[in-house]
């Protein structure tokens, strides 16, 4: 779905099920994998010919979007561009960031551990376990000092357009 077919006008809140009350907006980063799962489920039973009801459009939307959100942070490195890139190092228990730069940016962070997007999507390419730490981590670099945000709020996180659109 292109971004501009659908513009929510705010969060979409889950109206059934155990999660009943909630928004889509916080599942970014209280489990993005149940996002992807539910996308996956809905793409599957979509009929040829039928449209998507409001709950699967905010999810394509909200997918879209969480991969192209800028951090605030700059570059430990350089200093001069925003974070886009991250690690996680097991062996020190401890995360490195870094913009686009090859040199020295990345290749410094390559030093210390295996480099992954600064995007939502990353989050599915750890184990289980691990999960919930890296979303309270990409919840620290986008939100610095923040702690409960709500749903408005992280809806007009997600609504604001990523550079160059």
């Amino acid at each position: 779905m292109l971004e501009s077919e659908y513009i929510p006008t705010g969060p979409y809140f889950i109206r059934s099920g155990k999660r009943t009350g909630k928004s889509l907006e916080e599942f970014m980063f209280k489990d993005y994998c149940w996002l992807v799962f539910m996308k996956n489920r809905m793409d599957a039973s979509l009929k040829p010919g039928s449209k998507q009801n409001a709950m699967h459009a905010h999810l394509l939307w909200l997918l879209e979007r969480g991969e192209n959100r800028v951090a605030p942070p700059l570059c430990p490195y350089c200093r001069e561009k925003n974070i886009s890139f991250f690690a996680y190092s097991y062996k020190e228990n401890k995360y490195y960031t870094c913009c686009d730069k090859w040199h020295p940016c990345i290749g410094q962070m390559l030093s210390k551990a295996d480099k992954h997007p600064l995007k939502f999507s990353s989050i599915a390419r750890f184990q289980y376990g691990s999960r919930p730490y890296i979303s309270a981590f990409l919840k620290s670099v986008f939100f610095p000092g923040r702690e409960n945000l709500t749903a408005v709020q992280l809806f007009e996180f997600f609504s604001v357009p990523s550079p160059g659109k």
